[in-house]
């Protein structure tokens, strides 16, 4: 393949021995008769090594930087590539040195005028840089909202995460979609605390199609579609049903000076049984407790 160039050379010893030290060539990318296609190399060489290619322009426009500069390995726009344990493979930098400033990676497209718009920005923020343990920075989600750059998500240097919108009449938050079909394709949110050795987890459990609640993989609640809810009862059949094969208790608290009682409401009437702590007794009436409608007292 025909090539051409630059090299730089000079003295590197006091004895005035001298070596290449890099490189620009130009050359043709291929081996296809009549096709022109050409590409520009920039090379530089470690102490004690032969000089390599680190930088290629290709006839596409395509800029490789890194180890892999040769090799169009992510058929990407452009390609950075590091050899393993050597650091960043790209670090953007901000040379000030007082808090709040940011430094920022912008996706950029073309409106209907083709004038050029910011489609969306991830911003790195130095939120304290003192020279000690309390510096601090934050990861920001910027997105364009009616011609607006707006933060939409941040990360926070103590990992506290935090979902910003603005949406009129319409729900906002969080979804966690399994786009598997199987039998067994669960979406989870998990929580964890004691590093890790308590958590609880909401699933949306296909199986029993329902919303599962479960703390450490036990004591599931389900909550169905119809409304029914289970205590470790994946398929209730009625509003609340409990299960329990030790058996199973219901209990309502309240303060000393308080009663407790459980309503059966209908469309026009209503019954009541519950405990009275003025009487000290269990008690059977129509319309929430009242005195004068008592049926049973215990």
């Amino acid at each position: 393949t025909p090539t051409g160039g630059i090299i730089f050379q000079g003295y590197f010893a006091s004895n005035n021995a001298q070596a290449v030290f890099s490189g620009i060539t130009g050359f043709k990318e291929n081996t296809t008769n009549g096709d022109y296609a050409g590409a520009l190399g920039f090379h530089v060489r470690a102490n004690g090594a032969v000089a390599y290619e680190a930088v290629r322009i290709t006839s596409t426009g395509q800029f490789r930087s890194g180890p892999e500069a040769t090799s169009n390995r992510t058929s990407y726009r452009h390609q950075f590539s590091s050899t393993a344990g050597s650091g960043d493979v790209l670090s953007l930098q901000n040379p000030s040195n007082s808090d709040g400033q940011g430094i920022g990676l912008g996706f950029w497209a073309r409106n209907t005028n083709n004038a050029a718009i910011e489609a969306a920005k991830i911003k790195a923020v130095i939120d304290e840089t003192q020279a000690n343990s309390s510096q601090a920075g934050s990861l920001r989600f910027l997105v364009n909202s009616a011609a607006s750059m707006t933060e939409r998500f941040r990360i926070s240097h103590h990992g506290q995460t935090q979902i910003t919108a603005n949406n009129n009449g319409n729900p906002i938050g969080l979804t966690i979609k399994n786009t598997n079909t199987a039998g067994y394709s669960h979406a989870r949110l998990r929580l964890e605390s004691e590093n890790a050795a308590r958590y609880a987890d909401i699933w949306c459990d296909k199986p029993n199609e329902a919303l599962r609640l479960a703390y450490n993989s036990s004591s599931s609640v389900y909550i169905k579609s119809n409304g029914y809810v289970g205590i470790n009862k994946s398929s209730p059949d009625s509003d609340l049903h409990i299960y329990n094969a030790s058996g199973a208790k219901l209990t309502l608290e309240t303060a000393d000076n308080a009663d407790a009682w459980i309503n059966f409401s209908g469309n026009s009437n209503e019954m009541s049984f519950g405990f009275d702590k003025s009487d000290s007794a269990m008690i059977l009436a129509n319309n929430d407790g009242n005195q004068n409608d008592r049926r049973l007292s215990i």
